[in-house]
């Protein structure tokens, strides 16, 4: 095994498999290569190598016997590794990047919905009200509630979504980012599973005279719950956010042999022929989503086919399915179908 120290022009430490201990050794190495007979921090013998330019330095050791027998060998990979000190530094940084772009995503998010939840808890309770003492924050807080009712209800509501949506953020890191994210899947009635996210969003479909129609249902999926619960989440976010204000979505179940399919059909922002697969992407948004100012971040649909792929389903895309296309200032809108297709084997008779 090779052991290596490389720094940048900097002085700065790029990429190193050396423990602390053998800090003094690199220091005090000369450029070249040299054997140690009884190396301070392996207990044993070791072939080590240097080179130096400026604040530049690659520092390589081995216990390999081939390495410790050729002095020239090892000086030839030592140069390999400090022609690559570019090339290591653009990958960590790219590794360094993909490894970060979710928990930064986790804390945008979170911060994002966090605020809300304290603007719309503000916008019904004063802040200052929350500094008084305790007593007075109990009457005054009541006093408000009972002089709106309707507001308070509807501010609660707003925060139960704002706490879903925090629960999705987190279940979404958890099932997609961890190494062996544990899936639960149990029997779940699936008409329920949907109206339970239906009920949070309820407020944005009745500010935009939405109304939703959801046929009668009894089949159960085997499904896991959690992640489920984010899938849903995002695309009744979406429709919320693209549906065209005074339409109907319909939600509608298919159960055939072999798969179980879910329809959300809803006249939404148009999409074009060659968006039914981009808009599956990450970082992609619509066009017309970006040319009307709602585009996300690219995420929300690219999130939900990863989440459906763990549990055996995947989402599709059919867009200007009866040609009515409909315009409301300006703004295209067309029957789109957002559909998610269970695989069912006879295993698991999951819908049924």
């Amino acid at each position: 095994m090779i052991d290596k120290y490389i720094t940048e022009e900097n002085g700065s430490v790029l990429f190193s498999t050396l423990p602390v201990s053998c800090k003094n050794c690199i220091s005090s190495a000369e450029d070249g290569s040299q054997t140690i007979e009884s190396c301070d921090s392996f207990k044993e013998k070791r072939r080590i190598a240097k080179i130096q330019n400026c604040k530049a330095l690659t520092f390589a050791c081995t216990n390999e016997y081939d390495l410790i027998k050729s002095s020239r060998i090892f000086k030839e990979k030592l140069a390999i590794y400090d022609e690559l000190r570019d090339e290591i530094n653009l990958m960590k940084k790219q590794i360094q990047e993909e490894y970060n772009q979710p928990i930064k995503r986790l804390i945008h998010n979170l911060t994002s919905i966090n605020a809300h939840s304290i603007q719309d808890l503000y916008s019904l309770i004063p802040q200052e009200t929350l500094t008084q003492n305790y007593l007075n924050q109990i009457k005054n807080i009541e006093r408000l509630i009972l002089a709106q009712p309707d507001e308070a209800a509807k501010t609660f509501l707003r925060i139960a979504k704002n706490n879903a949506s925090m629960k999705t953020e987190f279940s979404v890191f958890k099932k997609l980012y961890e190494t062996d994210p544990i899936l639960q899947p149990r029997y779940h009635p699936v008409r329920k599973v949907i109206f339970n996210l239906l009920y949070i969003f309820f407020p944005d479909f009745t500010d935009q005279y939405i109304y939703v129609n959801v046929q009668e249902n009894y089949d159960k999926l085997y499904i896991d719950y959690e992640s489920m619960h984010v899938a849903f989440y995002h695309l009744i976010e979406n429709a919320t956010k693209y549906a065209k204000p005074g339409s109907t979505i319909d939600i509608s179940f298919s159960n055939k042999e072999k798969e179980f399919s879910i329809d959300f059909r809803m006249l939404s922002l148009k999409i074009e022929e060659d968006e039914k697969l981009k808009i599956l992407e990450e970082n992609y948004s619509g066009s017309q989503a970006k040319k009307e100012g709602k585009s996300g971040n690219g995420i929300g649909l690219h999130l939900v086919n990863k989440i459906l792929e763990m549990n055996r389903a995947q989402l599709i895309v059919l867009n200007n399915v009866d040609k009515s296309s409909k315009f409301l200032g300006g703004v295209p809108y067309e029957w789109n179908i957002f559909r998610i297709i269970f695989r069912i084997d006879g295993s698991d008779k999951s819908a049924s």
